[in-house]
């Protein structure tokens, strides 16, 4: 990955916050138990844009999208979406976010869901407690999505809740 100027770090916060989305996707694993996953998507129509900034930062794919045909022709909606995966996620929203302003309080969100434990919990399957953080972690950046903005008080306070432990500041203010 490139270093990148202030500018450029403010206009891909600019591009998250516009046409951006940070979720926690959820679903059930085939051996029957839940899991939950951090990733994020910018959209644009302009492909070359979106590899422009996957090439420069090393991160994710771009794919191509369609929608239902246009009313009145055979024609399709055509967009392209730069998906990133947890990790990649994780990297580029420590790199933009002191950047951000409408999705500050998701990126905040994602970046302490990054702190649970994962991966393999052996025979036992997953604790119960680390499920039910899991959970209310997708809820809250669900919610925010459809909620004015918190301030940076109040979000912290609904993590610290959820992880029930002080947590370092995310990054800088």
């Amino acid at each position: 990955m490139s270093e990148l100027t202030e500018a450029e770090k403010g206009y891909l916060a600019g591009m998250m916050d516009a046409d951006g989305c940070i979720s926690i996707a959820s679903g059930t694993h085939t051996k029957g138990y839940p899991i939950h996953s951090l990733r994020s998507i910018i959209t644009s129509s302009d492909k070359s844009y979106l590899e422009y900034w996957r090439d420069k930062l090393d991160m994710g794919a771009v794919h191509k999208q369609t929608g239902r045909p246009i009313r009145g022709s055979n024609r399709r909606r055509v967009w392209y979406s730069w998906q990133l995966g947890p990790n990649d996620t994780v990297a580029l929203l420590r790199l933009i976010g002191d950047h951000l302003i409408l999705k500050r309080d998701q990126a905040k969100v994602a970046l302490a869901f990054m702190e649970l434990p994962s991966g393999c919990f052996g025979s036992r399957g997953v604790p119960a407690g680390i499920i039910e953080k899991r959970e209310a972690f997708c809820g809250l950046i669900r919610d925010l999505k459809h909620e004015e903005m918190v301030s940076d008080d109040e979000i912290e306070a609904v993590i610290l809740d959820i992880i029930g432990a002080k947590q370092e500041p995310l990054w800088a203010d």
